[in-house]
């Protein structure tokens, strides 16, 4: 931060370029990253950032052929670390993810306090899925489907409305990933959030190619980001329990 601070003393007018190419995977823009990016732009308008969402297999093959600089992921630690070093990619975390379960009001695990994943083995999980993003690389199916549901419990669904119909009507219950500086969108007095239990290792950071000197421009950014993510407001969700 203060190397960051003399960077911009010495260059008052901001007038540093350059060029940056972000991954990010799906879901990160929306939850944290787009007024940051706002932000950025204004601070250092010279610098071309380009930035593209995919899925973790996407953003880590396009780390590994140098066609991004930089990636920001939610990572499930145990399950993707044989995938990291296979492309010889550093994962640096930099904030917790939490896992939490939305039920109608009505449903029998609204009275819970918190569920495990053997609660959920009884009743079909939807799960968001961006329009653009494959069964097979959408990283909640992903994480289900290894630690042992099979595929008829999951739902996939890429429209939100929908989503939130089918919880109120007690077809499915909503999983999806909560980071601390996400965020927290309101929802309807009838829908319970309830956080996960079981310990799965999940954490928000960064996704860089070994042995890899970032630009002036990714440098950046990155320093960027880590100071505005320690300075933001924290937002713990509160979990609505009927």
């Amino acid at each position: 931060q203060e190397i960051n601070k003399l960077i911009k003393a010495e260059n008052s007018d901001y007038n540093i370029s350059g060029a940056l190419t972000l991954s990010v995977i799906y879901g990160v823009l929306d939850q944290m990253l787009s007024p940051f990016i706002c932000t950025f732009y204004q601070t250092f308008p010279l610098i071309q950032l380009t930035y593209v969402e995919s899925s973790i297999d996407g953003v880590c093959l396009s780390l590994a052929e140098k066609a991004s600089d930089l990636a920001l992921i939610v990572n499930c630690a145990e399950m993707n670390a044989p995938f990291f070093a296979k492309h010889q990619l550093e994962f640096h975390s930099l904030s917790p993810c939490h896992l939490v379960i939305c039920t109608s009001s009505t449903h029998p695990l609204a009275s819970y306090r918190t569920v495990t994943l053997h609660n959920l083995t009884k009743y079909p999980l939807i799960v968001f899925n961006p329009p653009a993003c494959t069964v097979e690389n959408n990283p909640l199916y992903k994480m289900l489907r290894y630690y042992g549901f099979s595929a008829n419990q999951i739902i996939l669904e890429s429209n939100q409305t929908l989503i939130s119909e089918m919880v109120h009507n007690n077809i499915g219950v909503s999983l999806s990933h909560i980071t601390p500086h996400a965020l927290v969108h309101p929802f309807s007095e009838h829908i319970t959030q309830i956080p996960l239990k079981d310990d799965i290792s999940l954490s928000f950071g960064y996704l860089l190619k070994q042995d890899t000197t970032l630009s002036l421009a990714a440098s950046l950014f990155l320093n960027e980001f880590i100071s505005y993510i320690s300075h933001k407001t924290m937002h713990t969700p509160n979990f609505y329990i009927k």
